[in-house]
């Protein structure tokens, strides 16, 4: 009777030291696949960033036709398509004259969506 106490025991402990090494794996295998996506996703950004540096290279090296207002909107542009937002504009601070205009800006670029911005 002990012998078969101790041969139950035994499977019982050697069962449960699979099934601790099954969990390890697992989680092992999750991790790796996270770190996969993780590096998927850094390389789908660092990409982005990539063009989108070479575009605005390429728009500062365009010439004399290419006034900065110009420069200006394609960066705003690159910079909604880059980020996924919805719209994005630049604007411009002028020395405030009063307390109020301490909080005012002047929006001087805009995504075509969001051009009512503009001069306001």
């Amino acid at each position: 009777l002990l012998k078969y106490v101790n041969n139950k025991r035994a499977e019982a402990q050697a069962a449960d030291a699979r099934a601790a090494r099954e969990r390890t794996a697992k989680a092992a295998a999750s991790r790796r696949n996270a770190e996969s996506k993780q590096k998927e996703i850094a390389d789908a950004e660092s990409e982005k960033l990539a063009g989108l540096a070479s575009d605005l290279a390429a728009a500062l090296t365009a010439g004399t036709e290419t006034e900065p207002d110009d420069l200006i909107q394609k960066v705003v542009d690159a910079v909604q398509a880059f980020t996924g937002a919805t719209g994005a504009y630049v604007g411009e601070k002028d020395p405030p004259e009063t307390e109020e205009e301490k909080l005012c800006v002047r929006y001087i670029a805009a995504t075509a969506d969001h051009s009512d911005m503009l001069g306001s």
